[in-house]
């Protein structure tokens, strides 16, 4: 577990040469054809957020990601006033990834005041999650 790495710390690379566009920064598209619980519209929404938030990261060919789902879409639920919960798809923003020392899929990550504080990869049950971010909330 990482502690205390900051989610904005380094500048995109370009994906195809030139410079990153703040389109490329910002737009995280999302994990699925659903309609995504909150698709990040820019990382100062994460940094800047008064509440803890769970950043989901995915792809749309990832078996475990589809599983994982169900269980973040409860999450937000069930923590809608103390928890932020949005998703990254990397397949769609693979700067946002890279820069988050996104390795494999799925990886969840707690943002607190701006700035990493817990991490988990792979496909987990609802009460290991949950241990994840009862801390934070």
């Amino acid at each position: 577990m990482r502690r205390g790495r900051a989610i904005a710390g380094r500048q995109p690379r370009a994906e195809h040469g030139g410079e990153a566009t703040g389109d490329q920064v910002a737009d995280c598209g999302r994990v699925s054809d659903r309609p995504p619980l909150n698709v990040l519209s820019s990382e100062a929404e994460v940094i800047s957020s008064d509440l803890p938030v769970l950043v989901d990261f995915g792809a749309v060919r990832c078996g475990p990601c589809k599983a994982l789902e169900p269980t973040v879409a409860e999450i937000a639920g069930l923590y809608s006033s103390r928890l932020k919960v949005v998703k990254v798809d990397i397949d769609d923003s693979p700067s946002v990834a890279a820069r988050c020392g996104i390795r494999g899929v799925p990886t969840v990550v707690v943002i607190k005041g701006g700035r990493e504080v817990k991490r988990q990869v792979g496909n987990m049950p609802k009460s290991k999650l949950v241990d994840l971010i009862n801390d934070e909330v």
